[in-house]
């Protein structure tokens, strides 16, 4: 018996070193499958993110029998998945999210499927790995926006997300969409600010976009830039962006300077102006823009042309 014994717990120590190995679901509404061909039977929609146990192996090594945590067992297309290990998880996530986030065109079903991936495992990933996984989020939330038109939609579905995220959201009437936010990128950013990530977190702040229309009227305009480029070459002077976001603003600079343009100003805004040209000089000196010459040029002709 004392002999068995020890038989039986080494067997044991041995499966539970060697355990079975896992898949991860790589892509959205994964079909699994009673047999390894695409016409079998559908058994269930897998969700990107999905842990499976991997049972076997088809012979020709495209498809994978699992199993889901929930004790469904059938057939999946090996290329749709990946292998997933704990240790490895945050590198295995990352590369999900990275890929998902590719596409110039997300359908919502797709943008909302990564959108509520990244929001799960975003809670389990901690350390200097957080940051960049709480932008993940963002990001991902920012494209589940992107077939979502009016401020109530017509489609069920993108009226409950809206609702659902509404806490998170903005809404621009003249572009008729949906926006993240702004001030929850700037947030992140001071929260991470000294870690090599908030750079990045502060881009996107500055390129999220804000609601709103300036029709033109100056000092509305030179207060969006204040928010957005500028208060990114303002925190990140030297940053990988500058080219970008220096010639966002001279864009604004050079079409307030064309001879019968459309813009305007009214004389009674004219300290605000003034003010927000002061900062934006600022800004620019400190700047390692190789057109901040000219634009602090720019800015000296419309102070004294809207004085």
């Amino acid at each position: 018996m004392l002999v068995a014994g020890i038989i039986v717990a080494f067997l044991l120590s041995g499966s539970q070193n060697n355990p079975q190995p896992q898949r991860i679901v790589a892509a959205t509404n994964v079909r699994l499958r009673a047999e390894p061909q695409t016409n079998a039977e559908e058994l269930a929609r897998l969700a990107l993110g999905t842990l499976l146990t991997q049972l076997e192996r088809s012979a020709d090594g495209t498809w994978y029998r699992v199993q889901t945590a929930d004790g469904k067992s059938g057939w999946v297309f090996g290329s749709l998945t990946e292998p997933f290990s704990e240790r490895e998880s945050i590198a295995v996530y990352r590369r999900i999210i990275q890929s998902r986030l590719k596409p110039d065109s997300l359908t919502f079903s797709d943008a909302s499927d990564l959108f509520q991936f990244v929001d799960r495992i975003s809670l389990q990933v901690q350390g200097p790995a957080r940051a960049e996984f709480d932008l993940f989020r963002l990001r991902a939330l920012h494209r589940s926006l992107d077939q979502i038109r009016g401020y109530e939609p017509k489609d069920p579905a993108h009226r409950d997300w809206i609702k659902k995220h509404e806490d998170s959201l903005v809404y621009s009437e003249p572009a008729g969409q949906w926006l993240v936010r702004a001030d929850l990128y700037w947030g992140l950013e001071t929260k991470n600010r000294g870690n090599p990530i908030a750079e990045e977190i502060a881009w996107d702040g500055a390129t999220n976009g804000l609601p709103g229309e300036c029709e033109g009227y100056i000092p509305c305009h030179f207060a969006m830039l204040l928010l957005s480029s500028a208060r990114y070459l303002d925190l990140y002077p030297n940053g990988p962006h500058v080219r970008e976001a220096a010639e966002e603003i001279d864009y604004l600079l050079q079409e307030i300077l064309k001879p019968n343009n459309p813009y305007t100003m009214d004389s009674r805004d004219v300290a605000e102006l003034r003010e927000s040209i002061v900062k934006l000089s600022g800004i620019l000196e400190r700047s390692s823009s190789l057109k901040k010459a000219a634009m602090l040029r720019r800015l000296k002709q419309i102070e004294e042309t809207y004085h």
